[in-house]
């Protein structure tokens, strides 16, 4: 992220869900330099772009991602209410601002119940 090793990063988890059934689990880190004071706000009724660009003036210009089929970990597992033996869809998401990386998330999904869809032309 282009950190230095005592800089600060906050680490985000989000369990999304889906029907009131869990569907993604989600880990974000982001760098403290950039959006100090991140802990008060609670995700569970904020957008975390909405909350960076309203409270700190932060538009992500792009992102990119990787998505790769894996098998869930012990803690997904748990966290998805699935079998460890499942395989889930893996996606690595890096966002950008001007000055550099403001956000790495890795994100698991449900496999079975997960659909991504590209719009890649108009």
């Amino acid at each position: 992220m282009g950190i230095l090793p005592h800089q600060e990063v906050y680490e985000l988890r989000r369990l999304r869900l889906a029907n009131d059934k869990p569907l993604i689990f989600e880990t974000s880190y982001l760098p403290v330099k950039f959006c100090e004071g991140l802990e008060k706000f609670d995700f569970n009724s904020h957008s975390l772009y909405n909350t960076l660009d309203k409270y700190y003036d932060i538009q992500i210009i792009r992102a990119y991602e990787n998505l790769t089929a894996r098998k869930l970990s012990e803690s997904q597992a748990k966290y998805l209410e699935t079998d460890i033996n499942d395989t889930c869809m893996f996606i690595e998401r890096f966002s950008y601002i001007e000055e550099g990386i403001i956000e790495y998330t890795e994100t698991v999904a449900k496999a079975k119940d997960y659909k991504y869809t590209v719009k890649l032309i108009g």
